[in-house]
């Protein structure tokens, strides 16, 4: 109803429109080069797919002089005249209605007075491939090919190659002033069927139901004995003679782009299925211009309307991509059932122009404007503090502010080991089990959800409202997270998934925060050295044995979470070393444990103590073996090193 009424209110400007975008399409399809390519490129996968069946083979055959026959003549080129008149007589009460021989006789050679006595009494016509200077012969070779030739039978024998992508997709008009047609158009007269217009541009070859090919080929070589077994195998159909050599003559064909003909055709082929479409009345069939244009004008509609949808934009394009989908099934259907092609790239066009100009008719800023702060929002923010938000002048916090705020920043251990041995379907279940837990532990202490960086998420407290207590929520929020993931693995572990242990980094210091991205898509973040820190204070755990790794600045602010100290680590990225805490209430400590270590932890820091520290930490390690941190110092001692610094040289 909302659609209706939209459209109704403004339907000149919508039906206006939709006509404008038809009409622009329809001219760049016949003005574009890249796009009449494409679409003839359409035509060829469509053929691909389901070819055609015929009823009866053609009425054209093929004679090769195959590559095998060259290797045997004594000379390859010019082609043994005295071998071309021998294989070529037993056709003579063979019946055929015409020859074509798609061989250039412009180099003398000899036999050709025998060739010449053969050809010029057979009983029916034969015609001479014909080509001059102008097509690539030297003035000698055209001067010799004429005297050859004399007043004999010509066809001219190139065709017109595609210079967008190098396929033959037409026959050539008439040449020179006796008007010398195509050699495939001259055959096809012998029987009434010459074109009606030139250039006549090749339709598709079909195939036949048994899977034979609906052009048969011969070798030449083996003409006799096939008349010896089938004396009516050539019985009134046209015959071409040429060569099947991958050195010469071939040509790419729209019909046989795809499959062992991929590289090409040899010119006597394309001269066999251009005679046998003219003898047989097919043609390239394609729709007319009002036809169209009234696909255009559809398509055009449907991607307006698609447009006008008030939802995301990536709904809009799978929708309209469906749309397309389902339209290029309907192309290849019509032309699997009645060999038409119907246009598919120009209507694809319409739809795309179409959904694209009705979002921008319809004023989707606007509807942008009205829930920018609520959009801008809702997937980082707990409902509460939005509602906030959208009455709160947010012109700033959008643009961006500087303010001090705590990161947080969670990874899976083992996540990349998992995600390649896990099945993708069940692994996008179990994270969103996993993210749905964490987001809601973050929106629960009033934090942001930046973004999922993979197996990790991003998040920060202080912004975009203020929080004097943000380094609080932080801890707070990583210590729930990592009780919450425990309790998750648990229940994967019944299900036969072992998931890694969440690790977090926490950091507070300044950030700018505001929308940051481009016209088409923009996400609410926090930039600044504070995250970087998060980030690599995440990465320090897989090193010190911590599962939750706070900077001393957070620990400073986080007055209600006692922590302990862990190292002076110096990141990746930095010189001078910072000092890590770890949260106590993540362990159960034996009672004096934590006022033990911390004077152990203060002994390490000095020099000259290192026996009593040694003693301690194996004390402490006995009271508690299960106390990584602990057993990190113990094994940096016992390895000879000293002091609380290290270095990290990854992340």
């Amino acid at each position: 109803m909302q659609i209706y009424s939209q459209i109704a209110s403004k339907w000149p400007i919508h039906a206006g429109g939709i006509v404008l975008v038809a009409i622009a399409v329809m001219l760049m399809q016949n003005r574009t080069d890249f796009l009449e390519t494409t679409e003839a490129w359409t035509r060829d996968v469509r053929h691909y797919l389901v070819p055609p069946v015929a009823e009866k083979p053609a009425d054209v055959a093929i004679l090769y002089v195959t590559e095998t026959d060259l290797d045997r003549l004594e000379c390859r080129v010019p082609i043994d005249r005295h071998y071309l008149a021998r294989k070529l007589e037993p056709l003579r009460h063979a019946g055929p209605t015409a020859i074509g021989i798609d061989i250039l006789f412009d180099h003398q050679a000899r036999g050709e007075d025998e060739l010449r006595q053969t050809l010029d009494t057979m009983p029916f016509p034969v015609f001479y491939a014909w080509i001059d200077d102008e097509h690539g012969l030297r003035p000698n070779q055209a001067n010799r090919l004429n005297d050859f030739l004399e007043s004999r039978h010509r066809g001219l024998a190139t065709f017109l190659v595609d210079r967008r992508d190098g396929v033959v997709r037409e026959l050539p008009v008439p040449f020179g002033n006796d008007s010398i047609m195509p050699l495939a158009a001259a055959l096809a007269g012998v029987v009434g069927k010459e074109p009606a217009t030139l250039p006549h541009p090749l339709a598709y070859s079909p195939q036949m139901p048994d899977g034979q090919p609906w052009l048969a080929s011969y070798p030449l070589n083996f003409v006799d004995r096939i008349l010896l077994q089938d004396p009516d195998r050539f019985r009134d159909k046209v015959l071409l003679i040429g060569v099947q050599s991958p050195l010469r003559d071939m040509h790419r064909a729209p019909f046989a782009l795809f499959g062992p003909d991929a590289d090409g055709l040899p010119g006597v082929a394309l001269h066999g299925h251009a005679v046998a479409q003219l003898i047989d009345g097919r043609s390239l069939t394609t729709t007319p211009l009002l036809v169209d244009l009234v696909l255009a004008l559809l398509l055009a509609g449907i991607g307006w309307l698609i447009g006008l949808l008030d939802i995301r934009l990536i709904v809009q394009g799978l929708l309209a991509l469906l749309i397309l989908l389902l339209y290029a099934s309907a192309t290849v259907a019509a032309y699997a059932m009645t060999t038409l092609f119907l246009p598919l790239v120009m209507p694809a066009m319409a739809l795309a122009l179409g959904l694209l100009s009705g979002a921008l008719v319809e004023g989707r800023q606007l509807r942008r404007q009205r829930s920018r702060v609520r959009k801008a929002f809702a997937q980082y923010v707990p409902s509460q503090i939005v509602d906030q938000l959208v009455d709160t002048p947010t012109g700033d916090l959008l643009d961006g502010q500087r303010t001090t705020i705590s990161c947080l920043f969670t990874d899976i251990a083992g996540f990349t080991h998992l995600s390649e041995n896990m099945d993708p379907v069940e692994l996008v279940s179990m994270m969103n089990r996993y993210f749905d837990g964490v987001t809601r532990i973050i929106h629960d202490h009033d934090g942001t959800v930046d973004k999922f960086i993979g197996d990790a998420v991003l998040a920060f407290f202080g912004a975009p409202l203020p929080q004097t207590d943000h380094a609080d929520r932080a801890v707070a929020a990583a210590i729930e997270i990592k009780s919450f993931t425990n309790t998750l693995r648990n229940q994967l572990a019944t299900e036969g998934v072992e998931l890694g242990e969440t690790r977090v980094g926490v950091h507070s210091g300044e950030a700018v925060i505001g929308n940051v991205g481009g016209e088409q898509r923009q996400n609410y973040t926090a930039l600044g050295d504070a995250v970087n820190l998060a980030s690599r204070l995440e990465g320090a755990n897989r090193h010190l044995g911590t599962l939750i790794c706070i900077s001393e600045t957070t620990a400073s602010l986080a007055s209600a979470h006692p922590c302990r100290p862990v190292a002076r680590v110096v990141v990746k990225g930095r010189t001078q070393p910072i000092e890590v805490f770890e949260p106590i209430e993540i362990r159960d400590q034996v009672p004096g444990q934590v006022a033990r270590y911390v004077e152990a932890y203060r002994l390490l820091e000095g020099e000259g103590h290192r026996d009593q520290v040694l003693q301690t930490f194996r004390s402490l390690q006995e009271e508690a073996p299960e106390d990584t941190v602990i057993t990190m110092h113990l094994k940096r001692l016992e390895a000879g090193h000293t002091g609380t610094t290290i270095i990290l040289d990854s992340k």
